[in-house]
């Protein structure tokens, strides 16, 4: 008999009666007929809500037991996302994690603390894997500390309501993480998903390592460096790694730095041969592979022909904020620094002089950097007392941003 879908369990207890009570068909008619008469509302649980900071209204209603679970399966979806993306690990290395994963330990330079997590390295290995340390943020450490406080079992993951309490997410993952995004769509409203191609996205485990490997790899070095939101996760993540990862992750971020450079390479050829105003280097470069591929108007070229004529100057081709740099190292002044060097050699961002080295490349894109720089400098000689010296550093740098802004294609003020 149908209850007027009341928490029959919720009543009995707070009616200090057994379970079945409220079962008789005499006690339902009485539940329906006082939710005719009084309504209902969800909740049972008094609980503190949050409110939305931009709605300033709550975001869920009150918790009752279907609605608590539902929202606790959510929590781990969320908490795994921020695991698994801010940390590089694999689907199979974050479900390994168990309660007292998390540690810290002094930095190699031992100025800051790190956390560090322990879990297993799968691929490659023995079916029962291998220990292996990960070196992650804080979010990260907050999002373990919130499963650590929720589990009853040896596993962070696991599935919430079933009857085994250690039943691991498994190959559920997926589908939780899709339900986390139609549940951000209800609660944030204001603040969704995009949709692609007119459909919702679909999230899947591999999408988290393969994306912030994606944004560390695509981050231009130079002077505004520090600014760069993933470049404290870059520098955590490999600190752990040391130079090689037993994980794999490094060599991914490798790849896409590589793909990043080809990319940037052939939207230079593109503005080369769309007439835009290159560096010399660049032009005589892009003149000797026009030329042997024969890319005239009207005539169609081969891209994957092109492609492969581009990857190996590309490969010394390193996009920056206030230029880029198309690395030799015999004619490099940021070697100076270091005699002997070899053709193998790597720029050293951190003595990059764009303004004065024949391996500097200012083009239009980095007209708006330059201008900060430029502004930022005037700024700072209004600034009293000034000594002589902090006047004429920052009088050479100004004359050096208005020489790149000039390279750039805008005579600089």
């Amino acid at each position: 008999m149908d209850d007027g879908g009341v928490n029959r369990a919720l009543i009995a207890q707070l009616c200090r009666a057994g379970k079945t009570a409220l079962d008789q068909d005499f006690t339902i008619v009485m539940l329906r007929e006082a939710v005719a008469e009084l309504g209902l509302e969800p909740g049972g649980m008094e609980t503190p809500i949050s409110p939305d900071p931009v709605t300033g209204r709550p975001w869920r209603d009150r918790f009752d037991h279907k609605s608590l679970l539902w929202e606790t399966r959510m929590l781990v979806a969320a908490c795994y996302v921020v695991t698994a993306y801010l940390s590089g690990m694999r689907d199979s290395e974050t479900q390994s994690l168990k309660p007292g994963c998390h540690f810290t330990e002094p930095s190699l330079d031992e100025v800051v603390e790190r956390h560090k997590l322990r879990s297993r390295v799968f691929k490659g290995r023995e079916a029962a894997g291998e220990e292996d340390t990960w070196v992650v943020i804080e979010p990260v450490a907050e999002a373990v500390a919130v499963m650590e406080a929720l589990t009853v079992c040896d596993r962070l993951f696991y599935r919430h309501g079933f009857s085994s309490r250690n039943e691991g997410i498994g190959n559920t993952i997926n589908s939780q993480l899709n339900l986390l995004r139609d549940r951000l769509g209800q609660v944030r409203a204001h603040d969704p998903i995009p949709p692609v191609d007119g459909e919702p996205w679909r999230f899947i485990t591999r999408q988290f390592r393969r994306t912030v490997s994606w944004h560390i790899a695509r981050q231009p070095f130079g002077a505004v460096a520090g600014k760069i939101q993933y470049k404290h996760l870059k520098v955590a993540m490999f600190e752990g790694y040391a130079g090689s990862s037993v994980s794999g992750f490094r060599a991914e971020v490798e790849t896409e730095r590589q793909l990043a450079q080809l990319e940037h390479f052939l939207d230079q050829y593109e503005d080369f041969k769309a007439g835009v105003r290159l560096p010399a280097r660049l032009t005589a470069e892009f003149g000797r592979i026009r030329e042997e591929l024969g890319d005239f108007p009207g005539k169609v070229v081969d891209t994957a022909r092109l492609r492969s004529m581009l990857v190996s100057p590309a490969r010394t081709y390193y996009p920056g904020v206030l230029n880029d740099c198309y690395f030799e190292a015999s004619t490099a002044l940021c070697l100076t620094r270091r005699p002997g060097a070899g053709s193998d050699a790597e720029p050293v961002m951190n003595h990059c002089q764009p303004a004065k080295c024949p391996n500097s490349c200012v083009l239009p894109r980095h007209q708006g950097a330059i201008e900060s720089v430029l502004a930022d400098a005037r700024q700072l000689l209004t600034i009293r007392p000034i000594t002589a010296l902090q006047k004429a550093a920052l009088q050479q740098q100004i004359d050096q941003m208005r020489r790149m802004h000039k390279q750039a294609g805008t005579e600089g003020g």
